[in-house]
């Protein structure tokens, strides 16, 4: 006996949920990776010595705005 083929079609929630408390939080990322973006446009890093310079200067960033250490 050949089995039945089933197709299942379930909803799937497409984009970030609802959580408008943390949009100042978005916000403040998106405004560090932009900065950092333009302080690291003229360097010769590349790959994964590029990410982690990036990840730093967001890092750094974030920080100062918060004001903590």
């Amino acid at each position: 006996m050949p089995k039945e083929l089933q197709i299942v079609i379930r909803n799937q929630a497409k984009g970030r949920e609802a959580t408008p408390w943390l949009n100042p939080y978005r916000e403040r990322f998106a405004q560090a990776a932009r900065e950092a973006k333009k302080e690291l446009e003229g360097t010769k890093l590349r790959g994964a010595d590029k990410v982690q310079a990036f990840n730093r200067l967001v890092g750094e960033k974030c920080r100062q705005e918060r004001g903590s250490p």
